[in-house]
């Protein structure tokens, strides 16, 4: 690994300015990437919770995917996939100059930390996945139809018992409560504090 000091920076990967920060540098360790979720997430909470631990430990790498936190947002919108986002990871090892790391992905980052490994599996230490969201699955849809249930304000609440009594599939129903809820519900599905949930958002959080 190239010589870093623990702080940010603002590199150029794949032809996007990604935000990037290195914690725990002088534990001189397997770099330990962190993969966010999302997509559209960012590290703002997950590196002052958990990740505070880890680099007490661990050389720690944080950085926001494209179009994300307090990384660039590609001008063309076509320019988000998974290939890409591959691409990004691609550089980043470059760029940090070392033949091997390990990977801590979480929702959304769990997948991208499998298809990273499948891409390039001889860079990849080890893995870890911390509540894959696996998007497109039926149970992952069903929890989340089920947290919106619970954290929401009666009049929404309302409005969700009217799309289920519908009888919509599990598709549909994921799809219209996503439609129906605004940042107040996202909100509390996703943060205990919503304190936090604010200053979330104030780094590119949707």
């Amino acid at each position: 690994m190239k010589s870093l000091m623990d702080g940010e920076y603002k590199v150029k990967l794949n032809g996007i300015t990604h935000w990037i920060r290195v914690a725990g540098s002088k534990n001189n360790t397997t770099p330990l990437v962190i993969l966010h979720g999302g997509p559209g997430g960012n590290q703002y909470v997950f590196e002052r919770t958990i990740g505070l631990l880890l680099s007490n430990s661990r050389t720690v790498i944080y950085y926001e995917q494209r179009g994300c936190g307090r990384t660039e947002k590609p001008s063309d919108d076509t320019k988000y996939s998974i290939d890409l986002l591959i691409e990004d990871f691609k550089s980043l090892r470059k760029w940090l100059e070392v033949k091997k790391l390990d990977l801590l992905g979480y929702s959304f980052g769990g997948e991208l930390a499998l298809e990273v490994a499948h891409a390039d599996p001889k860079v990849i230490n080890k893995i870890v996945l911390s509540g894959p969201s696996l998007i497109n699955s039926e149970i992952n849809k069903m929890v989340q139809i089920t947290g919106f249930c619970s954290v929401v304000d009666n009049q929404m609440y309302k409005q969700m018992q009217n799309v289920l009594k519908e009888g919509l599939t599990i598709d549909e129903t994921y799809n219209t409560f996503w439609e129906l809820v605004d940042s107040k519900s996202v909100d509390l599905l996703l943060f205990e504090n919503q304190e936090i949930g604010k200053k979330n958002r104030t780094v590119g959080g949707k």
